[in-house]
């Protein structure tokens, strides 16, 4: 989501729209979605386990109550980062809701700039803040993709094929998570925890006896 400041300030405080590519929807076409403002997915993410919202963080309870987790983390982050900002470069008082503190951070900001009162480092630190908060937030609404893998877990204290959640649903004991943008992949056994990463998911395929192309997991330095 690599977007100018001003771009981020409407996306975190007013809905927006996006056009997903015809990869990204399965489809023959591209396809328009619309999107609340990002400060009000992280309250839903915050209010609400974003896997059962249909955010894609699977069935697992674990993995929701960490992204749960995730979103309380990361909405104290930016609203004591704009508060704290708001009452350095201003002197009246910062907007109660957080959407508002947003907006009066980016109009008191661009105001110091265009009276030259504020240094061109700082200027630019301080802007570079609303392009990244877009950034997590969206990682917290589209949490990793999970994937089940076929077979036993190598962990001889293990050896579990299938697994069964706090919901009474059954699948693979094995899984993997693979971060959208990014080449961070985990695989992990929901039976006892054990995780494989980076060069370990090399073993893990061969215990499992998948297919390995070694050129691309060079390449991407697994």
């Amino acid at each position: 989501m690599m977007i100018s400041p001003e771009t981020a300030v409407e996306r975190l405080t007013r809905p927006w729209s996006d056009v997903l590519s015809p990869d990204e929807t399965g489809l023959d076409k591209y396809l328009p979605v619309d999107y609340p403002p990002l400060l009000d997915m992280l309250n839903d993410a915050c209010r609400n386990s974003v896997g059962e919202s249909g955010g894609g963080a699977g069935g697992d309870p674990a993995t929701r109550s960490l992204l749960n987790l995730e979103a309380h983390q990361l909405r104290e982050q930016i609203d004591g980062s704009v508060r704290a900002w708001v009452s350095r470069l201003g002197k009246g008082k910062c907007e109660p809701e957080l959407s508002a503190a947003v907006v009066q951070l980016a109009g008191m900001l661009q105001a110091h700039h265009a009276a030259k009162s504020i240094p061109e480092t700082e200027y630019a630190r301080i802007r570079s803040f609303f392009g990244r908060w877009c950034e997590q937030v969206w990682k917290i609404y589209e949490p990793p993709t999970v994937k089940e893998l076929v077979g036993q877990c190598p962990n001889p204290d293990c050896n579990a094929s299938k697994y069964k959640d706090a919901a009474g649903d059954v699948g693979a004991a094995l899984i993997a998570f693979y971060v959208r943008d990014s080449s961070a992949v985990t695989a992990k056994c929901r039976a006892c925890s054990w995780e494989w990463r980076d060069g370990q998911l090399r073993l893990l395929g061969a215990w499992l006896g998948a297919e390995q192309d070694d050129e691309f997991l060079d390449a991407v330095g697994l």
